[in-house]
């Protein structure tokens, strides 16, 4: 009777954990199609927004005769942003990312180390250091809580202390894949590693016609330095909102299946001992029986 109610109370547990683990697979269910647009979209305005960037520094170059570099003041500071997920239960999502920002960091030298999102629990075991700013950035507040990010940005580069500034997060390339990507948001000119743009699009972009604008090219590089930013942000916040999403998706449908299988091995081993025990139970009221019908022979006789 112990062994059954073991094993009962154990299927109670792992049916009240498909139940959470199947509404949690529900609601995320609901929110892919929503994130995936966002991601889709804000990537589709940060490409857009990185040809106009490129296409107003290539002006300046055109105009001063400088270099790349040069077209905008950098400083000493540097600056490496991880983005993270907001919840767990979204198996190595943030695992494989941290792995290569682990490799990347000591190529990158003495950098401030920033988070979005909440901390992995492997955090502590892959990087060995605790980030200098973290700010969670929820579903519901991430604009605002990533302002103050996007004002200190702008006014360190307009102050010209700000050398740069790197973003690290999971690009989402299908529900199955999401790939780690380093882009570099500033300076602007020269895309991270795993962008499609860079220094050879630029120059490759030379031998188009060029209209004539006002402001100057530097007035107007300046103005979009507040708005490249923002688009850089909201690029990576939803590329890893949907790459969080369809990672939790996953892991939750295999939850799922792996709570029915072994659901499975549970009622028939319950079932199995259940039948042993009732055996067991016959066999001893039969031996039970057999021993009264003896006794009561033997006190016949001993009476006769």
């Amino acid at each position: 009777m112990a062994q059954l109610l073991a094993i009962k109370r154990r299927i109670r547990a792992i049916e009240g954990l498909r139940k959470v683990t199947r509404a949690m697979e529900l609601v995320t269910h609901t929110r892919i199609g929503r994130v995936r647009r966002g991601a889709e979209n804000a990537r589709r305005y940060h490409e857009s927004f990185s040809r106009l960037m490129q296409r107003v520094a290539l002006a300046m170059q055109e105009d001063d005769q400088t270099t790349a570099r040069e077209t905008a003041k950098t400083g000493d500071r540097h600056e490496l942003v991880i983005f993270l997920s907001q919840k767990g239960f979204c198996g190595s999502f943030n695992d494989r990312l941290l792995s290569r920002v682990a490799r990347e960091l000591p190529r990158l030298g003495d950098i401030t180390l920033s988070v979005v999102g909440r901390l992995s629990p492997k955090w502590n075991s892959i990087m060995r250091r605790k980030p200098d700013l973290l700010i969670e950035a929820p579903d519901k507040s991430w604009q605002r809580d990533t302002s103050s990010l996007a004002a200190r940005w702008a006014q360190e580069i307009a102050s010209g202390t700000l050398g740069s500034v790197i973003f690290a997060f999971n690009r989402f390339v299908s529900i199955l894949e999401q790939t780690p990507e380093f882009v570099q948001v500033w300076p602007p000119l020269e895309m991270g590693p795993g962008s499609d743009d860079g220094p050879e699009a630029v120059q490759n972009q030379k031998t188009e016609s060029w209209p004539i604008v006002e402001p100057d090219a530097a007035t107007l590089f300046e103005s979009l330095t507040g708005p490249w930013i923002e688009a850089c942000l909201a690029r990576a916040w939803w590329e890893t909102a949907a790459g969080e999403n369809c990672s939790r998706l996953i892991s939750m449908k295999s939850a799922n299946e792996n709570a029915a299988v072994i659901l499975d091995d549970l009622r028939l081993t319950y079932n199995k001992t259940r039948q042993l025990v009732i055996t067991q139970e016959l066999a001893e009221i039969s031996s039970a029986f057999n021993v009264l019908k003896i006794l009561k022979q033997k006190r016949e006789q001993s009476e006769d």
